[in-house]
């Protein structure tokens, strides 16, 4: 993954992109969600290692869950927002310049611009983890013509076991309740964060 402060990482800032992490077993690996078993893969930028369909399936065999880092992956979403908000703060400076206003209504100016930023950020980031966890209970029940995710189809198929449909139920409905929090209360986002990847790794579980 690039860093957000990288030169390279310049054009994703500017188009205002977020970024959503699709945490599973291919990422032990370093493979594409289902892309390598397509084929074609040697015509993209950088080529992609062709995967068969046994290998790809079979690698979740060796998937560990309880390795998972609810913190890390907290501050993965955070550093989004945060880089987001850097945005807009640069936006909003750029904006005030031939303004005339006091230093403090400049800055106050400034800080707001940031931080509504990073708080879009962090709501539509849940949003897209809760289409996720949504999408995996359309897949299990048969209904993969309603997944958002289409796209990743062949991650969703692997995931969505019917034994999971209540657990993805169960997520699906702790990530609302976060984002009702984040919205509505003033709660520190990285403990929320945190406290909702422990709770969805437990409701998967199986």
């Amino acid at each position: 993954m690039i860093s957000a402060s990288e030169p390279d990482a310049s054009w994703f800032r500017h188009l205002g992109l977020g970024v959503f992490i699709h945490w599973g077993h291919a990422s032990t690996r370093g493979w594409e969600l289902s892309w390598q078993m397509t084929g074609g893969v040697d015509r993209q930028e950088p080529a992609l290692e062709p995967v068969g369909c046994d290998d790809y399936f079979g690698n979740a065999a060796g998937f560990n869950p309880e390795r998972f880092d609810p913190a890390a992956a907290a501050a993965v979403l955070l550093a989004n927002a945060q880089a987001r908000g850097a945005e807009a703060r640069a936006t909003e400076e750029a904006r005030i310049s031939e303004l005339d206003l006091s230093a403090r209504d400049a800055d106050q100016r400034v800080k707001r611009a940031a931080r509504g930023a990073e708080r879009e950020e962090l709501l539509a980031q849940l949003e897209e983890l809760g289409a996720w966890y949504r999408d995996l209970v359309a897949v299990a029940v048969g209904a993969e013509s309603a997944a958002i995710h289409l796209d990743n189809l062949a991650e969703l198929r692997a995931d969505a076991t019917r034994e999971r449909i209540q657990g993805a139920e169960r997520a699906a409905e702790a990530v609302r309740e976060t984002w009702r929090s984040l919205e509505e209360l003033n709660l520190a986002p990285q403990l929320a964060f945190e406290a909702l990847f422990v709770r969805v790794a437990r409701e998967l579980r199986t």
